[in-house]
């Protein structure tokens, strides 16, 4: 969340690489919350709400990051553009 939040402040060319981490965190949260249910950590109702909900941010981070490097590609082919 703090990642998310920094790279919301950022200007556009510094934010990718905080979404980039937070979309690695993300992942790992997702692996951690699988791995507690199979262990009979996490029953499975919590689990499968932990997961779509865990599922959609990452949907939302991975758009994030292909708005940006569109942006850039957009922006390095018509510089003059802001």
């Amino acid at each position: 969340m703090d990642l998310i939040i920094e790279a919301a402040l950022e200007s556009k060319q510094n934010k990718t690489p905080l979404v980039m981490i937070a979309r690695v965190k993300i992942e790992k949260l997702k692996r951690f919350f699988r791995m507690a249910h199979e262990l009979n950590i996490v029953d499975y109702k919590k689990y499968i709400s932990f997961q779509t909900d865990l599922q959609e941010i990452s949907k939302d981070t991975n758009n994030w990051i292909s708005y940006l490097k569109n942006s850039k590609v957009a922006a390095s082919e018509n510089p003059t553009q802001d």
